[in-house]
């Protein structure tokens, strides 16, 4: 069977989407983790909060040794091989049933998920060069991301209800069900062979040098301490909340995942909207105008709920309804951000970016879970969501340098 061209690109991105989305099931796991490590294996919530950490530090070391054997491997046999070594993970190692292996199954989680990542964002800067739908696409496959997250909370919630203490178990063997069914759509998909690999090709090796030069670049540099001030956020919500919901708002702990899953569908549907936005707005008035609506609300949020308390809706105090609903200020501001920054260099460099990307990215979402966890700890859970307003102010100075910049300048563009 023969596909035209338009075609082959709408199916290629089509399971690019697909392989992408369903590592949601995985890292969205990070926050319900949290919660079996301390209710399950009576772990404090400091040593809890490692289990996001060692996925993204050990993302960040595969990054750099995986970058020089992208073109001579190819990246749908890199795709497929982190397809299967997460499936046969997600079988064997909850079994064990302990700590231990929870931080393995995270760690090895990290590394193919910084594989995907770097192939998947690749390939899409090749397949779309025009900057405005590279945007919308990177937008439109983070909205199905996090779709794939909302649905990641209900099987939580599901399989808690059924059986608390088995729930991981079952829950990461139907993820591993799902990745192989994952590899199975790739035979069924039509590819222009020369995209995937050239085999021809040497190994390059890791060029520091590149990566260097990169990070020297201004623009560069600011976009990608906007992105890592951003993740150390999302992270952080993401990791925290449903222990936040359980010990602030006293939520037994299958209603606080479910109740967190608002935040996705709120990051979810502002991510859907923001692809038609993006159609007649500028990017940096568009991320601008959010963020500064997600720190009054948050703020407010927060005050409110530590001035006047829990105030019920039903028999659910209603912060646990209003503080996830922030995702719909924070949703579109990552996927932007990464497509105007990888806009920023050639083709060529883009796997050297994802690398710088990956790094950023990884420190934000280590240094969140940590620090959150710590306040957590020491000081309550509405002193440590306060704090994440700090990150959310560095972005917004950095954007709104840019805004006044680019009035100044007269010079504002849709991407």
């Amino acid at each position: 069977m023969t596909f035209n061209k338009s075609v082959k690109t709408l199916l290629l991105t089509f399971v690019l989407i697909v392989n992408f989305s369903v590592f949601a099931f995985l890292n969205t796991a990070e926050g319900p983790g949290i919660a079996f490590a301390i209710n399950l294996y009576k772990k404090s919530y400091v040593a809890s909060s490692f289990l996001p950490v060692i996925r993204d530090l050990v993302s960040i070391i595969i990054s750099f040794i995986i970058v020089g054997f992208l073109p001579k491997i190819g990246y749908k046999k890199l795709l497929i091989c982190c397809l299967l070594i997460i499936s046969v993970s997600c079988f064997t190692l909850p079994g064990i049933n302990n700590f231990r292996a929870m931080l393995l199954l995270f760690a090895i989680i990290g590394a193919v998920f910084a594989i995907t990542k770097i192939c998947i964002y690749t390939l899409i800067s090749l397949i779309f060069n025009d900057k405005k739908k590279h945007a919308r696409i990177l937008t439109l496959m983070e909205g199905y991301y996090n779709v794939f997250q909302v649905l990641s909370f209900l099987l939580f919630y599901f399989f808690i209800r059924i059986n608390d203490k088995q729930a991981w178990k079952y829950i990461f063997s139907l993820y591993g069900a799902i990745l192989i069914f994952v590899i199975v759509i790739w035979k069924f998909i039509p590819l222009q062979k020369s995209l995937w690999a050239n085999p021809r090709q040497p190994r390059q090796g890791f060029n520091f040098s590149a990566l260097v030069e990169i990070s020297k670049r201004p623009k560069t540099a600011t976009y990608l301490y906007m992105i890592a001030l951003y993740v150390y956020v999302e992270v952080s919500l993401f990791a925290w909340l449903p222990t936040f919901n359980e010990k602030a708002l006293n939520i037994d702990i299958s209603h606080s995942i479910l109740l967190a899953s608002i935040l996705m569908i709120s990051i979810a549907l502002s991510r859907f909207i923001g692809t038609v936005i993006l159609k007649y707005l500028s990017w940096n008035f568009l991320i601008f105008s959010l963020m500064t609506a997600a720190l009054f609300y948050l703020s407010l949020v927060l005050i409110r709920q530590n001035i006047f308390g829990a105030n019920m809706i039903g028999r659910i105090p209603a912060t646990a309804y209003l503080l996830p609903l922030v995702g719909l200020f924070l949703g579109p501001v990552y996927p932007v951000m990464a497509s105007v920054t990888l806009k920023t260099v050639d083709n060529s460099e883009v796997p050297v970016l994802m690398i710088l990307m990956q790094l950023c990215e990884g420190l934000g979402a280590i240094f969140g879970p940590i620090i959150t966890g710590y306040t957590f700890d020491y000081y309550g859970p509405i002193y440590a969501f306060f704090m994440l307003l700090i990150p959310l102010l560095g972005v917004w100075l950095c954007l709104l340098r840019i805004n006044v910049r680019k009035i100044t300048e007269r010079e504002y563009q849709v991407i």
